[in-house]
C-alpha cells in the first residue's frame, strides 16, 4: 500500500458515513486511474481529503442547527459552551486545544448551509468581532483582579468590560442567527 493509497483511506474515514460509499468508489478510481496514467496521485489525494473535511464540517453544523436531532444540538451545544469556558480558565495546550475546537464548530456552522455572501461575511465577522470582545473581556477581568490585589486603581482601558460583555452577546446572537438563516436556505 502506497503513501497515496493510506492517505486517501485517511480521507474515506474523515467523510461522514453516510456519504462515505460514494465518495471512496469515486476517489478510489480517480486515484487508480492517476497511478496508470502517471498523473499526481498526491492532487487526487489533497482534493479528496478537501472534499473529505468540508463534508465533515457540514455534517457537523448540520447536527449543531439540530438536523440530527434536538438532543444531539443541545449536547453539541453545551460541549462548546463548556470548551469555551475551559479554553479560558486551562491556558497553555489545553486551552489552545479547547479553542481548537470552537473554531471547528464555528467552520462547521458555516458550512452548515447555504449562505449568501451577506450572510456569509456576516457569520465570519460576528465571530472576528465576538472573538475581539472575549479578549477584550478576559483582559479587563485579569487587570482588575491584578488592580485590586495590588490596591490600585484599574487602568482607563478597562473601564468598559460591560460594553465587551454586550458586544460579545450581541455577536453571539448574530452569529447564531446568521448560521440558522443559513441553514434555512439550504436545499431540502
Amino acid at each position: 500500500m502506497t503513501t497515496s493509497d493510506r492517505r486517501l483511506r485517511n480521507a474515506i474515514r474523515l467523510t461522514p458515513k453516510d456519504e462515505r460509499a460514494r465518495y471512496a468508489e469515486e476517489w478510489e478510481r480517480d486515484l487508480s486511474e492517476a497511478q496508470e496514467t502517471g498523473a499526481s496521485s498526491p492532487g487526487v489525494v489533497r482534493g479528496a481529503m478537501t472534499v473529505a473535511l468540508r463534508r465533515r464540517a457540514r455534517w457537523a453544523g448540520h447536527a449543531l442547527l439540530g438536523g440530527r436531532g434536538i438532543g444531539t444540538a443541545v449536547l453539541l451545544w453545551f460541549g462548546i459552551v463548556v470548551a469555551m469556558a475551559l479554553a479560558f480558565l486551562g491556558g497553555g495546550m489545553f486551552g489552545l486545544a479547547m479553542l481548537v475546537v470552537l473554531i471547528l464548530a464555528v467552520a462547521g456552522l458555516m458550512f452548515a448551509g447555504r449562505p449568501s455572501v451577506l450572510t456569509h461575511w456576516l457569520l465570519v465577522s460576528s465571530a472576528l468581532v465576538g472573538s475581539c470582545a472575549a479578549v477584550y473581556v478576559w483582559w479587563v477581568l485579569g487587570v482588575q483582579i491584578d488592580a485590586a490585589d495590588a490596591f490600585t486603581p484599574p487602568p482607563a482601558a478597562a473601564a468598559h468590560g460591560g460594553a465587551g460583555l454586550v458586544v460579545l452577546g450581541l455577536s453571539m446572537v448574530l452569529f447564531v442567527v446568521s448560521a440558522t438563516v443559513g441553514y434555512a436556505r439550504r436545499p431540502h
